[in-house]
């Protein structure tokens, strides 16, 4: 038999419970200890409802996707929730491939303008895996984390000749709604017999995560008379 301390998360609560785990020859057991518990920083978020934003903002681009999603994009997406304790700015740049991202095409990162258009600049296209063209989708959404609700979506899907110098592009997007505006540009080769099957050469990641603006205070001026 065998004893071994450790630790669990409350995924509700956020409470550090202190273990012990008992094994035999048949058997395990754990045996919590509620006198031995370690409280989180009060207004952290749970584990539990970083894993719940993290859910929102997948399925909030499953629909729009053409890419498939490695086994792992799940865990690496909540693991950033988790690190950055809910700041929803810190999955910009996650890879829902992540074998490729859009930097296996571009040199230059592509970046938004104001809130409503996708500014990719003018740069060179490498050819030297020998695609003919790149078929870009952006997918737009709005989420409002305090409500759980997507709020808006918007899909643009462009087409570049590879094969011509690339004079660069502004995207209009349209997304209604109030909340966090998060935008995925997938990217998928074009080879002279169809889209490209190879996983190195498809990509879709988060581009940009705009938090929603705060509202203006306005300060009024009291006259008193007399």
């Amino acid at each position: 038999m065998a004893r071994q301390n450790t630790f669990i998360l409350s995924p509700v609560n956020s409470v550090i419970t202190s273990a012990m785990s008992v094994t035999g020859n048949t058997s395990f057991a754990v045996r919590l200890k509620p006198s031995d518990k370690l409280r989180l920083p009060a207004g952290r978020p749970t584990l539990w409802h970083l894993q719940r934003q993290g859910r929102l903002i997948r399925h909030a681009f499953y629909p729009a996707l053409d890419v498939r999603c490695d086994s792992s994009h799940i865990n690496r997406l909540n693991k950033l929730l988790i690190q950055a304790a809910g700041d929803h700015t810190a999955v910009k740049g996650f890879r829902f491939n992540k074998t490729a991202g859009i930097d296996r095409f571009f040199s230059i990162s592509p970046e938004i303008q104001g809130n409503d258009v996708l500014h990719i600049p003018a740069q060179h296209i490498s050819q030297q895996h020998r695609f003919t063209a790149l078929e870009l989708k952006v997918i737009a959404v709005r989420i409002d984390f305090n409500s759980q609700q997507i709020t808006g979506t918007d899909t643009v899907t462009i087409m570049i000749d590879s094969q011509e110098p690339f004079k660069g592009t502004d995207i209009p997007l349209y997304v209604v709604g109030e909340g966090t505006l998060l935008l995925t540009l997938q990217i998928r080769a074009i080879h002279d017999n169809g889209l490209s099957c190879n996983k190195q050469f498809l990509a879709a990641d988060i581009i940009a995560v705009v938090p929603p603006s705060a509202p203006k205070r306005i300060r009024l001026l009291h006259i008193h008379s007399g």
